[in-house]
């Protein structure tokens, strides 16, 4: 195969090579990401354009540059990247790590492992299947298999528990009110920058937080029991400014994207949004349709007592296909909704449903939770057409970075959008009576 040499997907082009137009018509077709071949699960080019800032003929893949390339440098080599090789390996002990976890009946597991082994030798002979959705279908079939709608449910309560007698601890509330040292002398300050800053750097704090993972939470939790001058919020202060920059001094009246993790965590989730609902901002909160690891789903939304307890004031929307004028209209009336991506797996914005695409164009800053996000939106030259802030653990350290959107990409407000329509047909009305 004589593809190209690529370090960027956002470089390739369709219509320059009829060899790797077919080749890539061929990826998508085989990770099941094509809309023609599945127009009611696939995005269509105009609803993937709501969120990927694609120019003309540019391809888009729901994956790192660097596991594209391999992909690419795996099939010209005939013989899997190191890369990729180790991803799919990784996958392949998680998933049998799961199958031995929840399934006890031992001809039950050979019948899995069987089964899935099939269909990681075809991902492996292929070269093309992208590790997400290899994931996707190994956890898929586990599921199916053991007739568990979800079978981290009672792990997603624990980690929901967790959370919340973090946030409620008194040394945590106590340090996450703490003024910090470089703003203690704020003789040249008034009072609104002040309290600008103070709100940031509070919101920095629970961003900090959620970035934890479900373990590194828990360690930090019991050195805030056995220390109390122990601080978790000690080396939070060099991501204030970033935030700060992310989101401008906004103005309250902006609609947040809040994608939550597969971490886990949720609670810190529900923290944030009601931090930035009590600043006057809007915040749409997405969940997952089917379960994958921790991360909080429609059912979890819908029958854990604790998440529906502290959801009150919120909105669920269900329907998958949302439109415009209702999405609006239901922001106006509830500042928290509550949505699903339409998936089951890692971020992929070809099968995200049409309700999160509307989401996406319509909120004003996208907040990505977890490494796995990270992945999707980072880890890409890609540019998209909302800012994005990412924030996820790695190593032991909590890491924050923002991505701006794509200069060319203009948000038109809805205020703006009424005062233009309301222009028009003044003058449209002078021109008549004249």
């Amino acid at each position: 195969y004589k593809l190209p040499f690529i370090k960027n997907i956002c470089d390739l082009k369709l219509s320059e090579s009829p060899l790797f137009d077919a080749w890539f018509y061929t990826l998508k077709a085989e990770n099941n990401i094509e809309h023609h071949i599945n127009p009611q699960s696939v995005a269509s080019q105009e609803q993937l354009c709501f969120m990927v800032a694609l120019k003309p003929d540019h391809v888009y893949a729901p994956c790192s540059d660097k596991t594209f390339s391999d992909i690419i440098q795996s099939i010209r080599e005939r013989k899997l990247s190191k890369n990729l090789l180790n991803q799919y390996i990784h996958i392949w002990h998680t998933l049998t790590r799961l199958c031995f976890a929840y399934t006890k009946d031992k001809s039950t597991r050979k019948n899995i492992i069987h089964y899935c082994r099939l269909r990681f030798l075809s991902a492996i002979t292929s070269k093309i299947i992208l590790p997400s959705r290899l994931n996707k279908r190994l956890l898929t079939t586990l599921i199916n298999k053991i007739n568990d709608e979800d079978p981290w449910a009672s792990e997603k309560v624990k980690d929901f528990k967790l959370h919340s007698t973090t946030l409620q601890s008194n040394n945590l509330q106590k340090n996450l009110i703490k003024i910090p040292e470089n703003i203690k002398d704020c003789s040249d300050s008034n009072i609104q920058e002040l309290r600008w800053t103070l709100d940031v750097t509070e919101l920095t704090r629970l961003i900090f937080l959620a970035a934890h993972t479900h373990t590194s939470l828990q360690k930090k939790l019991e050195l805030c029991v056995k220390s109390p001058a122990f601080n978790i919020f000690d080396k939070t202060e060099k991501y204030t400014e970033k935030l700060k920059k992310f989101i401008e001094n906004s103005a309250p009246g902006k609609t947040f994207l809040y994608l939550s993790s597969s971490c886990g965590g949720f609670a810190t989730d529900l923290a944030i949004a009601n931090f930035l609902l009590k600043l006057g901002h809007k915040v749409i909160l997405s969940v997952k349709e089917s379960p994958i690891f921790l991360a909080p789903t429609i059912q979890d939304i819908e029958e854990n007592p604790n998440i529906t307890e502290s959801l009150l004031e919120s909105y669920l929307i269900k329907d998958h296909s949302i439109s415009k004028n209702i999405l609006l209209k239901t922001l106006h009336e509830k500042r928290l909704l509550i949505i699903s991506d339409g998936t089951g797996e890692q971020l992929n914005l070809y099968r995200t449903s049409i309700t999160f695409a509307r989401a996406w164009k319509e909120c004003d800053f996208i907040l990505a939770k977890g490494s796995d996000n990270k992945e999707i939106l980072l880890e890409t030259k890609h540019l998209f057409t909302r800012d994005i802030l990412c924030f996820w653990e790695e190593d032991q350290s909590v890491l924050i970075e923002h991505k701006p959107k794509a200069p060319y990409v203009h948000k038109h407000s809805e205020s703006s959008l009424t005062t233009k329509a309301k222009n028009i047909v003044w003058l449209m009305r002078n021109a008549a009576n004249e």
